[in-house]
């Protein structure tokens, strides 16, 4: 009986390290999904830190460039004040009801822009 009883022993024993070992493996495997977690975390802040990084360069950017071009718009005033632009409809050809008629001619307003209709000529300038 003790035989037995001793061997019985000995395979619960070796049951319960068979089990600790696998237990021992899922903590392993699980500690390696927490890492590749981490990694895959810290690559996504990186990620948003330098979008956020570009988005604010890009702000400056589109900021300088709308100052920049504000130099260019001149109302028909020639006032310094930037030409608002509106964009929420897209450009439509004139209409017949707008066409000028008399004389086949266009007039100033409607003709197309020279260099003329953005920077006054000096009285001593000559046209070419």
């Amino acid at each position: 009986e003790i035989f037995d009883g001793s061997s019985k022993v000995n395979d619960l024993i070796a049951e319960i390290a068979a089990a600790s070992k696998e237990q021992a493996d899922g903590v392993s495997q699980i500690n390696e999904a927490v890492d590749q977690m981490n990694k895959v975390t810290q690559e996504n802040a990186a990620n948003s830190e330098e979008s956020c990084a570009t988005a604010a360069q890009m702000k400056a950017d589109v900021d300088r460039l709308a100052e920049q071009a504000a130099q260019f718009r001149i109302s028909q005033e020639q006032s310094s004040a930037p030409a608002p632009v509106d964009r929420s409809q897209p450009e439509q050809p004139p209409s017949a009801a707008n066409a000028p008629r008399s004389g086949g001619g266009r007039s100033r307003s409607q003709s197309k822009p020279t260099g003329r209709d953005f920077l006054p000529l000096d009285d001593d300038m000559e046209d070419f």
